[in-house]
């Protein structure tokens, strides 16, 4: 059932362009770090969108199965991926499309360019899903499987536990996250080589959820939350939320845990890659379950995304 699940899975990302369908017959794709060097060019050069903004198409990817942790005796960067999942209430097990939704994560790391992806979880039926897949799994202690258990410290205990090196490039991925693809991952992979920044993270930029226009109660009315605009959002001050995607980061920045409160783990220059359509990527509810569902199913919402700079 896994592999016709994966074949599934496979053909419908080639079927939306998600990725390159490069199974033992298909042309071969480029190995070494020039491919990257070139994505990267291709995702930091001049945009239409002006100074600052940049498009990422995360459609297409070249698949690479690369082991650069030694080449010669002497020790390279390397690109992992780490998924991280609790086994909880059991909504990473939820499905989508007839497939678990951890399946989706677990698939587009074994499709990146990743020389490594792993999962730490503390569900054996996750850890099955992922070794049947291609991807390294590793139990979760339980002291970081608790509702209060921060992010910050499953990532440090996974990079510790992996031996990264301070400058290989990590990816983190969470368990209930359907649309982050192959090619995204690989993007982010190429933003963290470009050298002038230690950190990247996806996002989207608010609109109607602005803080501006966030409110609160007090004894029972609404009121202001915050520093208060106008009711026109075109006029408010940009503003991005991260969207529950991609976590890039390397991994001396994991140790140092000076990125971006709340967001320690990244890089003090990190990067925002924005996407194009509103709310998160994660699965919480019977909404999210949907909405990922539609998303696998039209292949306008999965266009480009935008790196964006000061």
């Amino acid at each position: 059932m896994v592999g016709n699940t994966k074949g599934r899975l496979r053909a419908l990302f080639v079927r939306h362009g998600l990725f390159q369908d490069v199974r033992p017959g298909c042309p071969e794709q480029p190995r070494d770090t020039d491919r990257r060097q070139d994505i990267a060019a291709r995702v930091l050069s001049q945009s239409r969108d002006g100074p600052g903004v940049h498009e990422v198409d995360d459609r297409k990817t070249n698949h690479t199965n690369r082991n650069r942790r030694r080449i010669g005796g002497i020790t390279t960067r390397m690109n992992t991926v780490i998924i991280t999942a609790r086994r909880g209430r059991g909504k990473h097990l939820e499905r989508v499309n007839g497939l678990p939704i951890v399946l989706y994560p677990i698939l587009s790391a074994a499709n990146s360019s990743a020389d490594l992806a792993s999962i730490w979880t503390d569900c054996p039926k996750m850890r099955s899903l992922a070794t049947r897949n291609g991807v390294a799994s590793f139990d979760r202690p339980k002291e970081l499987c608790t509702d209060d258990s921060p992010h910050k410290d499953i990532i440090r205990h996974a990079v510790e536990h992996e031996e990264i090196g301070p400058n290989d490039n990590v990816i983190v991925l969470l368990g209930n996250t359907v649309n982050v693809t192959p090619a995204l991952i690989d993007a982010c992979f190429a933003i963290l080589d470009r050298g002038d920044c230690d950190g990247v993270m996806t996002g989207w930029r608010a609109q109607d959820d602005h803080p501006m226009r966030a409110m609160t109660l007090k004894n029972g009315y609404v009121a202001a939350y915050g520093e208060r605009g106008g009711s026109n959002r075109q006029g408010y001050p940009p503003v991005w939320f991260y969207d529950n995607g991609i976590w890039g980061t390397k991994g001396r920045c994991v140790g140092e845990m000076a990125g971006p409160p709340p967001w320690e783990w990244l890089g003090r220059k990190t990067r925002l890659v924005e996407r194009p359509w509103v709310t998160g990527r994660d699965v919480h509810d019977g909404l999210d379950l949907a909405v990922s569902g539609f998303w696998l199913q039209i292949e306008t919402l999965v266009g480009k995304h935008k790196v964006v700079y000061e």
